[in-house]
């Protein structure tokens, strides 16, 4: 009896070990495998399917993009973005927390890093130029052994300081900066662009300031000349409009207006620019009169100029100057007449009555030029039409200006 019973559990037993080893033989042989039909018709079997159970997966795994809609993203390992030559961008939204990092090389970045791998805000040093360009006096053509003083301000925070850098024609180097400064005087001593640089626990910051020249004619209907004393060729930017024709007022007679000056520049006696003045107007409305606005300035052909954007003057309008050539602030074309102006504000001519006619505005011409080291520089800026005349209404003067 008692060897019967002793029979029957052995048995027992070996038919429950021989279905535990039969399932998992079938789970090992399915630990992956493609699905044989398309989505959503056969969900495959874990790791990855559409289920809500958590899974894993111990070798690589590549797609094309991963949405992750709830639920943390963990990694327990490096996290790369891009990977040799290839720099893929980050995006995080909303806040992000970070207990440390680590800094590699001296360059600045969106969160800078201290060397103990603690991040700071880059705002923690502010470093910049209180104004982009500095000039030299109007009409200087040799540097001033004065020199020529820039400003830059800084901001450094708490328990920092920073070395600022040697840097050629100036005296910026050999300085420690600490705490807040809105103006901090800076001497150069020749025209250019410099990058001024500061050190900050490793990190470089820098400010740009162009010390520049300029000359800007200040009397018109005649040559000026200037001796350049350069010390070097210098790349320069030039402007000229041609002065505004007078308006035509109606007397009973038939009255002519007159013409603004063109302005020019020359190097030696090499023609750089020239842009004409707007034409003269006719007015009156007695018998063989042929009443008429004056037409706009051109541009002279033959310009040595590089870079170049010119525009011819604009004609009257009935009893209003035309515009110059010149675009407005912004950027906008013969705008000089809205507004109800009657002169505008423009290198234009003008008109004031009824009857009258306005006379034409000046061409204009923008360009760059590198001006020789040393030479005669000659400027003619247009005059206004009808200077002098007494009741004929005046234009307006040409412009010149040359800036490097």
């Amino acid at each position: 009896m008692e060897n019967k019973t002793t029979k029957t559990n052995i048995k027992s037993l070996l038919f429950v070990f021989m279905l535990l080893v039969g399932v998992t033989l079938t789970t090992a042989q399915g630990v992956w495998s493609n699905p044989n039909l398309p989505p959503p018709n056969k969900i495959v079997d874990s790791p990855i399917n559409a289920e809500d159970d958590n899974q894993e997966k111990s070798g690589q795994l590549v797609t094309s993009g991963i949405i992750n809609n709830s639920g943390d993203f963990i990694s327990y390992a490096n996290l790369y973005v891009g990977s040799g030559s290839y720099k893929t961008p980050a995006y995080l939204f909303g806040d992000t927390y970070f207990k440390k990092m680590t800094r590699s090389g001296a360059t600045e970045n969106r969160l800078c890093l201290n060397p103990s791998g603690e991040i700071k805000v880059c705002n923690d040093v502010d470093f910049k130029a209180v104004d982009p360009i500095y000039y030299t006096s109007n009409n200087t053509t040799k540097f001033p052994s004065s020199g020529v003083t820039g400003y830059v301000s800084y901001k450094i925070g708490q328990n920092e300081w920073c070395t600022s850098s040697n840097l050629t024609n100036t005296d910026w180097g050999g300085r420690t900066l600490v705490g807040v400064e809105s103006k901090v005087a800076v001497k150069f001593s020749d025209w250019g662009t410099y990058d001024l640089k500061i050190t900050c626990a490793g990190i470089e910051y820098v400010a740009t300031i162009k010390i520049g020249g300029k000359i800007i004619p200040t009397t018109s209907g005649g040559n000026i000349n200037y001796t350049l004393d350069l010390g070097t060729s210098r790349l320069a930017t030039f402007k000229l409009i041609g002065g505004g024709a007078s308006g035509a007022s109606e007397t009973g007679n038939c009255v002519t207006g007159y013409d603004g000056g063109s302005s020019f520049v020359k190097i030696g006696s090499t023609t750089i620019a020239n842009v004409g003045g707007g034409g003269k107007p006719v007015a009156g409305i007695v018998s063989g009169c042929k009443p008429s606005v004056g037409s706009g300035g051109r541009v002279a052909s033959g310009t040595q100029l590089s870079n170049v954007y010119s525009n011819d003057g604009y004609s009257g309008s009935g009893s209003t100057g035309g515009c110059s050539g010149a675009p407005d602030a912004n950027n906008d074309l013969n705008t000089c007449n809205s507004g109800g102006k009657v002169l505008p504000y423009g290198n234009a001519g003008s008109g004031l009555d009824v009857n009258g006619r306005g006379g034409g505005g000046g061409a204009y011409i923008t360009g760059t030029y590198t001006l020789p080291a040393t030479g005669t520089l000659t400027t003619f800026v247009g005059a206004l039409g009808g200077k002098g005349r007494g009741a004929t209404p005046d234009g307006q003067n040409g412009y010149i200006s040359i800036e490097w």
